[in-house]
């Protein structure tokens, strides 16, 4: 049975509280203060957690950055950890967001992800998506 889980976007406020922009991750905010998900949910408006919730807006985040190297095509990814050298990644690209990586040139169009997979020596293997390969956790990661 396969499991579709939406992603939740955190949020961006300046230093006096007001609301900025929808985001995924603290890099995202430069020098505002990124508040998560779960943040928003127990003390946002409502309109501010429709909005970081809603999923077209959240595929349209500049929220990913470039492998910026010919050994990983010029990839639109989501950490270094994606990257065969960690040193080539560019966050934050303009021109890759969540779904589409824009760049002239690439022979693909899509952003990509890592995953993560456990063999499970009781039960089925479990495979799944992941931002960073560092949250794979465990040795068959």
């Amino acid at each position: 049975m396969t499991t579709n889980l939406l992603i939740l976007a955190g949020a961006c406020f300046n230093s006096k509280g007001s609301f900025q922009k929808c985001a995924l991750k603290p890099d995202d905010c430069s020098s505002q203060v990124f508040r998560s998900s779960y943040w928003l949910s127990q003390n946002a408006d409502a309109e501010i957690m429709s909005l970081c919730s809603n999923q077209q807006s959240i595929r349209n985040l500049n929220s990913l950055g470039r492998c910026n190297g010919q050994a990983d095509r010029y990839i639109c990814t989501s950490d270094k950890t994606a990257c065969r050298f960690a040193a080539v990644f560019e966050p934050n690209a303009d021109d890759c967001n969540l779904v589409h990586d824009f760049h002239d040139g690439n022979e693909f169009t899509n952003a990509h992800f890592g995953f993560c997979y456990q063999d499970s020596r009781f039960g089925d293997d479990i495979r799944y998506c992941a931002w960073s390969f560092q949250e794979c956790g465990g040795k068959d990661s």
